[in-house]
This record gives structure tokens, sequence and C-alpha cells, in this order.
């Protein structure tokens, strides 16, 4: 198992990373060893490593969208506690452009990852194989509306190539019916 997810989920991991996990799942319980949990966190200066353990796990729990949920919510708790002297020293924690690309990523795996796609693929995967080609590999499939959406996700990231994607995507549907309304007429 990586390094991340051994130090945020592991048993009887008393990191930084699983701390913040327990204190956002205690949270969540209204719970007020919350609080203990996240001091021990502060008072050691270990919010950035705890958050960014919390965010690296939740990348690897592709097949555990639960896991991966409450891995995300800890990362963007743990963010929160980023301010104070760590954050005038070394910058935030984690930014939120990176926190968002993130959830952007878990919610298109999640996507591929449905059987009627049945795509799985781990984040490094994901970032190896680049968006294009999952995205031709869509359209090559039919899943031409995921596709789309997909590359609709990206536009608002202002990613330079992600309007010619969903061009792309538009044009091969286009292709696809054409030639299917050819067959089915001969």
């Amino acid at each position: 198992y990586p390094i991340d997810l051994r130090r945020a989920l592991g048993p009887g991991s008393t990191s930084p990373g699983a701390l913040l996990h327990d204190a956002r799942n205690l949270v969540g319980q209204d719970d007020v060893r919350a609080a203990n949990e996240l001091l021990n966190i502060l008072e050691g200066d270990k919010i950035q490593e705890a958050t960014t353990d919390c965010l690296g796990a939740a990348g690897w729990c592709i097949m555990q969208p639960g896991f991966q949920e409450s891995l995300l919510r800890a990362g963007i708790y743990g963010n929160a506690f980023g301010s104070g002297r760590q954050r005038r020293e070394t910058g935030p924690a984690e930014p939120r452009d990176a926190i968002s690309d993130l959830a952007r990523s878990m919610r298109i795996l999640n996507a591929l990852l449905q059987p009627e796609v049945g795509m799985p693929l781990t984040l490094l995967q994901y970032r190896a194989v680049g968006l294009r080609a999952i995205v031709d590999r869509l359209c090559s499939w039919g899943h031409f509306l995921l596709a789309l959406r997909i590359s609709e996700s990206m536009e608002h990231k202002n990613e330079h190539n992600a309007h010619r994607l969903a061009e792309r995507v538009l044009l091969a549907w286009a292709k696809r019916k054409i030639s299917s309304a050819a067959l089915s007429t001969d």
C-alpha cells in the first residue's frame, strides 16, 4: 500500500493523517474528542503533513468511495486549520485549486468505475493516460454523454484544450449517428 494510505488508514496508525481523519469523523459525530485530536496535530505543527496524507490517500481509495469521501473531507477540514504561523511560514497547506482538481478527478474516476462504463483507473493511471485518451476511449465505446460531461467539467477550469475536447466528442457522436443511420437505410 502507498505510504499516504498507510499513514491515514493503517491499523493503529498514530500519524498526523490518521489523527486528522479521526478528528474529522469525530466532528461529524459531534464528539468532543475531535478537539483533542486536532489540538495534538496543531501543537506538533503537523497540520500540513496530515492534510497532505489525507488528500494523497483519497487518490488511492478508488474502489471504496466511502473512504475516498471521508479522506477528502478530512483533507479539506485540515486545510481550513492550516493557518496562523504555519501559513505565514510555508504558505497554505494545500491550495484550493489543488483540492478542487483532486475532487474533480475523483468524480471522473468514480464515473469511470461504474459498471456500465467499466474503466477502473487509479489516480496515477488517470494522470499518466491523460484526459484526451480517456475521452477518446469513452467515445470509441459509445459513452458520448459521459465523455462530453467530462470534457465540459474541464472547461470551467480554463484548460486550453477542453473546448476542443468537447468539440471532438460531438464530432465523434455525429459520425457515429450518421454511419449508423446509413447502415440502417441499406
